[in-house]
């Protein structure tokens, strides 16, 4: 019974600190509330004041286009051996150098 309640009382409070510090570590703010006031919600309520911050209160990642989306990548980053850019100005060079004597 002891052992019951100890794993619950863990879970509580592994849920309490990381609703916290979800809620007061973000840039963006939080919906429907304050901050402070979700944290408040989140101590005084217990287990529900930490799923209500998970359920509705957590800001929206950016999706579409709008001021805190980031945009595209133009380029995506390859490794050198698979840039056919850099594949190519190595065989330039190299034809250079045996061209020049192996200096």
């Amino acid at each position: 019974m002891i052992r019951g309640l100890l794993v619950l009382f863990i879970i509580y409070v592994v849920l309490v600190i990381s609703a916290l510090a979800d809620c007061l570590g973000g840039e963006r703010r939080p919906r429907h509330l304050p901050r402070f006031a979700w944290a408040l919600t989140i101590l005084l309520v217990p287990v529900v004041g930490a799923v209500l911050w998970f359920a509705t209160g957590r800001p929206r990642a950016a999706t579409g286009p709008g001021p805190q989306a980031a945009p595209p990548s133009t380029r995506t980053q390859k490794a050198p051996d698979d840039d056919p850019e850099f594949l190519a100005e190595l065989a330039r060079r190299l034809k250079k150098k045996e061209e020049d004597g192996g200096k």
